[in-house]
Parts: C-alpha cells; structure tokens; sequence
C-alpha cells in the first residue's frame, strides 16, 4: 500500500455529501455533510482557495524587502513577503514564487530555496502554502497588478527576523515564511 492509501485509511471522518454556497475562481464556500464516526454527523463549513507561493527576498547586501500592502477585508495596512495564489492546480510553485518576486517587489534572484509547506488556518481554509526563499535578489521595476496598492520596503535583514518575533509582522503566512527562512539568513551572515 502507498503512502496515500495508507493515509486515506487513516482518516477519520468521511464526506457524505458536499455543496457549495458561492463558488469563483478565488474563493468557494463550501458546506460538507460529514460522518465522524460512531453513526454521527456534522456540518462542515469551509473556504476553499488555491494553493499558494510565499517567498522571502534576501537582497545581495544581506536585507530583506517586505512589503506594505492595502488588504481590504481587515481595512490595513500590513507588512508582508511577495506572496501569489497558484493558477491551476498544477502550476510550480517555485514558478509562482519566482513571478510574484518580480511583479511584487521588481526582484530578480540568483538562488531561490525551498522553505517548507505549511497551512494558514487550517480549520477555516484549504490554503497551503509553499515557502521560498530568495537569495541574492537584486530589484528593478515593480509590476504590480491593477488592484495590488502596495509599497515596497527594503530593511536590514536583522530588523525583520526581529519584526517577525516580536508580531511586528501580523500577516501570519509571511511571519512564519520569515521565520523559516531564519536559519539560511544567520548562516550567510556568518560566512
């Protein structure tokens, strides 16, 4: 048995039947009839979304380059890492990655590493994240989409690895993008 089968048959709960309440390209609500075992069932309801590319620029001179991005749902401002929603199921995230470096912050690197995967909110959202981060990034021109109202920030990559442990930088996804990046960071500075 593979590695699927073998978690398939590991779960515990089971859809019975599932719905969706609105659906686009972006964002669908989804409600699950859900049996949980020993002849009981729930309602579930979730929001599903495309998996996701998050990735953290580390310019040649050793900062990182956030930026302060307009996110309307919560009506702020925060700070963030180029970040992108996959286009098709299929799509490399590494590609994605790569791409939002360069719309985002106008960023070109000569090495892009694999962080890890990791979820936002896991029990609200099927978001999962791909990390990356970028070394030896040199920037040019931004080229942001016609809705992104962003600015970019470039600061001494010390200063955002501290930013990030203190909560300084609330969009969780980009925080813990950050933080996984922590360890290649402190072993550059140290060569």
């Amino acid at each position: 048995m593979d590695d699927q089968a073998d978690q398939a048959a590991e779960l515990p709960y089971r859809t019975l039947e599932a719905r969706y309440l609105l659906k686009t390209r972006w964002r669908s609500f989804r409600e699950d009839r859900v049996d949980i075992g020993q002849g009981r069932q729930i309602t579930y309801s979730y929001v599903e979304v495309p998996r996701a590319a998050y990735v953290v620029p580390l310019t040649t001179q050793g900062e990182i380059v956030l930026i302060r991005q307009y996110r309307y749902p919560i009506r702020e401002w925060v700070l963030e890492v180029p970040a992108g929603s996959l286009e098709t199921p299929d799509e490399d995230p590494a590609s994605r990655a790569r791409q939002e470096l360069r719309e985002e912050v106008g960023g070109e690197c000569q090495e892009l590493i694999y962080l890890a995967r990791f979820y936002s909110s896991s029990a609200h959202l099927t978001l999962s994240c791909e990390g990356f981060l970028a070394k030896g990034v040199v920037l040019g021109q931004m080229r942001l989409e016609e809705t992104e109202l962003l600015q970019r920030l470039v600061l001494p990559a010390q200063q955002v690895l501290s930013m990030a442990r203190r909560g300084e930088i609330s969009e969780g996804q980009s925080a813990y993008a950050i933080l996984l990046a922590e360890s290649y960071i402190l072993a550059m500075e140290s060569e």
